[in-house]
């Protein structure tokens, strides 16, 4: 496969390449000799250091390393969001560990989306089916390591949501067994192995491998498909099986191991993460409590073993008396005393067996019981004949005295009692030490809740003033359109107001031209008017002095004199 038959976006599950041409990155994983992706995101090429193909070394041909190979990663882009579960939401969980009355979970998938974040819920014991209740058993119903598929019923307290099983679709998905393999459902509570035909009851059922932790050396991937199963009597309540899905749902899982390994682990890279002080005190305390139980078991299988063989010696005693021969009188009244001098000393014998099984004390802190043999007890078969002639007296003088029936009593109340006190202070270890677990396991929850709440307020703080911060920019922008319209607009208006004032210097000038014409055209009309008197004046001038030539002599001053003053006014 050349680079540009490599698609730039890539789903969940699609083959990307071969391992021979290609080294797989980040985003990606090996499956059956090819690089698959295991995001939905755009791929990435990165080209080797070195070019590709075989090298020849001396005489040694070898084969392209990884280093001589490009990497194909797989990555996303864009912020991201994280979602929360919701009440009904289906999610797929995966069980921590087991309490007597609940199963804690963590939830890493809502719907079809793959949380970033894991989520801690609780599977009540109430809600692990919808019907017989009270006979369900936390133990029996799940396993550390098991993936659940789940409904939100609740969003619970401040650290955990309630969810629940409590219906056919609802319930355990995913085992390994003994063998490593996937079971399969063959029924309503069993399993099977395919390879090996195994079945596994429900109870029994083996925790996943590693309890799903990431390894990238030896994670692997492969495809699971969920089929339809098949309808059930409605008598009997399923809680292991899922229903068919549209898409073909794919899982990620480590190799499957015999053994679990309980240290965190980071779910995108699979580095193993160190546990903090509490966490280590927490596990020492329950390795102690396993040890001590493991203890008290054997003391009681030890302590079985030796009430069985106390009863097997009663009924060789009871065999023995009945065998003796009763020879003389003061046998027969010394036969009532020689089965109780022997059943003490076996009662001795027994409570000391039982003071070093069930007390770590040393033997001589109980009060001091003879535990020489005593003569009086009854012999084994071969010496039957023989004690059978001894005289009386003999038999009386060798029997030594024995302790009471009371003092033995009370060193078995004591020992009962000491057993009590131990058993006791076992069970207050193992709730405190339960309490205390608890106690850390919620003060760690409710410190994670609260560290991821302040994470969500900060980011939602930062999307706020993000937000803020473009529409500062944007009415930032706004205003500096509007201020430069404006600056436009006050140029567009100063110069209006330049042609206003030259327009009203020459509204002015037009005026004053107007003004001087009319008193031109005023004058004018004076002087015509004034000029034609003048002329009807001269033409009756001129006719008088026609008449009368004197006259013209003396007007012809006046006359003159007259057009003088006329001339400065023109």
């Amino acid at each position: 496969m050349a680079v540009n038959d490599i698609p730039s976006v890539a789903l969940p599950g699609k083959v990307l390449g071969p391992v021979t041409k290609f080294a797989p990155g980040a985003g990606t994983h090996v499956y059956e000799g090819n690089v698959v992706s295991s995001l939905l995101g755009q791929v990435t090429v990165t080209p080797a250091a070195k070019g590709p193909g075989p090298q020849k070394r001396l005489n040694k041909i070898t084969a392209p390393t990884s280093e001589e190979l490009a990497t194909i990663s797989v990555s996303r882009h864009g912020r991201k969001r994280e979602i929360l579960p919701d009440v009904d939401n289906i999610v797929l969980a995966r069980v921590l560990r087991l309490m007597p009355k609940q199963a804690i979970v963590v939830i890493q998938q809502v719907g079809d989306t793959v949380l970033q974040t894991e989520w801690q819920g609780l599977i009540r014991v109430q809600d692990v089916r919808a019907t017989e209740k009270d006979k369900v058993k936390i133990y029996e119903s799940f396993k550390p390591g098991d993936i659940v598929r789940a409904q939100v019923i609740s969003l619970g307290d401040q650290a955990n949501y309630y969810l629940s099983t409590a219906s056919n679709e609802l319930g355990v998905i995913l085992a390994t067994s003994e063998a490593g393999n996937d079971m399969v459902p063959i029924s309503w509570k069993e399993y099977k192995d395919p390879e090996t035909g195994i079945r596994t009851p429900k109870n029994a059922m083996i925790r996943l491998a590693g309890s799903l932790k990431s390894d990238t050396l030896n994670r692997i991937t492969r495809p699971i498909v969920i089929s339809i199963r098949p309808k059930a009597p409605t008598s009997v309540h399923p809680v292991f099986y899922v229903p068919a899905m549209s898409a073909t749902m794919v899982m990620t899982m480590a190799t499957p191991t015999l053994s679990a390994d309980s240290t965190p682990c980071c779910p995108g890279c699979g580095y193993s993460l160190p546990l903090d002080h509490s966490q280590v005190q927490l596990l020492e305390a329950q390795a102690r409590i396993e040890d001590l139980e493991n203890q008290v078991r054997l003391l009681n299988e030890k302590a079985t073993a030796a009430v069985g063989r106390w009863a097997d010696y009663e009924d060789e005693i009871s065999i023995l008396r009945a065998q003796l021969p009763s020879s003389t009188t003061a046998q027969k009244v010394q036969a009532p005393v020689t089965p109780t001098n022997a059943r003490m000393s076996f009662l001795q014998s027994g409570t000391s067996r039982l003071s070093s099984f069930l007390s770590p004390r040393k033997p001589h802190d109980l009060p001091h019981i003879d535990t020489t043999p005593n003569p009086s007890r009854p012999p084994n078969r071969r010496s039957i004949s023989s004690q059978s002639h001894r005289p009386q007296h003999q038999v009386q003088a060798q029997a030594p005295p024995s302790p009471s029936a009371e003092d033995l009593l009370a060193a078995l109340n004591r020992e009962q009692s000491l057993r009590k006190e131990a058993e006791g202070k076992v069970a207050a270890t193992s709730q405190e030490v339960e309490e205390l677990s608890a106690a850390l396991f919620e003060e760690a929850n409710k410190m994670v809740a609260e560290e991821r709440r302040a994470r969500a307020k900060l980011e939602q703080r930062v999307d706020e003033l993000e937000r803020r911060d473009m529409e500062k920019r944007r009415r930032l922008e706004k205003l500096e359109g509007a201020m430069s319209r404006i600056e436009r607009v006050r140029l567009m208006l100063a110069e209006a107001e330049q042609d206003v004032e030259s327009s009203k210097q020459t509204v002015k000038e037009i005026e004053a031209l107007e003004r001087q014409q009319e008193e031109e055209e005023r004058k004018e009309r004076e002087s015509k008017a004034k000029l034609s008197e003048h002329n009807d004046r001269d033409s009756v001038y001129s006719v008088a002095t026609d008449e009368n030539p004197e006259r013209r002599s003396i007007d012809k001053p006046n006359k003159q004199e007259k057009s003088e003053d006329d001339t400065p006014g023109k």
